[in-house]
């Protein structure tokens, strides 16, 4: 696994790509995983109650945003 993540590491330096965001996705995405299974465990399975929250929806348009102005400078 560190061999492959170093090689991973390694392209991503050479063809100017940060690697920052999946370093946070291998240390976050279990958590996020186990708390979003939790959260459907305990409304039944229901996606409604997650996704419509006021927190939800304030991260997910900050994230469109995000990538919007990514593909906005990079043309």
């Amino acid at each position: 696994m560190s061999l492959i993540l170093g090689c991973l590491g390694y392209i991503f330096l050479k063809i100017n790509i940060p690697s920052i965001p999946i370093v946070l996705g291998f240390v976050m995405g279990p958590i996020i995983e186990q708390n979003l299974n939790r959260a459907l465990t305990i409304h039944n399975g229901d996606l409604t109650i997650v996704l419509f929250r006021p927190i939800t929806i304030t991260i997910l348009i900050f994230a469109v945003l995000t990538i919007l102005y990514g593909i906005k400078t990079r043309t």
